[in-house]
């Protein structure tokens, strides 16, 4: 799990640096596909959809984030829902990523 965890970890990283923030982090948003590389991890994971992902330069749109199916919501934290668009707001969507793996229940 741990090496799944560093991959979207390594994904995010990338992004942040870009001042990019994801905004719609959640599993339905990470893809798996099978891993050529013998040695490493069965799958290798990538970040998806970047529909709703900003600039920190950018203003969210509130009401289309409050407008989402309740599964996305459950991914986001109390600073989603202002207009201040930061890393923060994918660290906690994996963070709650991490305790689905763990535990195996959903958000």
């Amino acid at each position: 799990m741990s090496i799944y965890t560093r991959m979207i970890v390594k994904g995010l990283s990338h992004i942040h640096r870009k001042e990019i923030a994801h905004c719609d982090l959640k599993p339905e948003n990470i893809l798996l596909f099978p891993s050529l590389d013998k040695e490493s991890a069965n799958y290798q994971l990538k970040i998806a959809d970047f529909g709703l992902s900003k600039t920190k330069n950018e203003e969210a749109d509130v009401e289309v984030w409050k407008s989402k199916p309740r599964d996305t919501s459950s991914y986001f934290s109390s600073e989603a829902f202002s207009s201040h668009i930061d890393a923060p707001i994918d660290i906690w969507a994996l963070g709650c990523i991490v305790i689905e793996m763990l535990t195996g229940l959903s958000a």
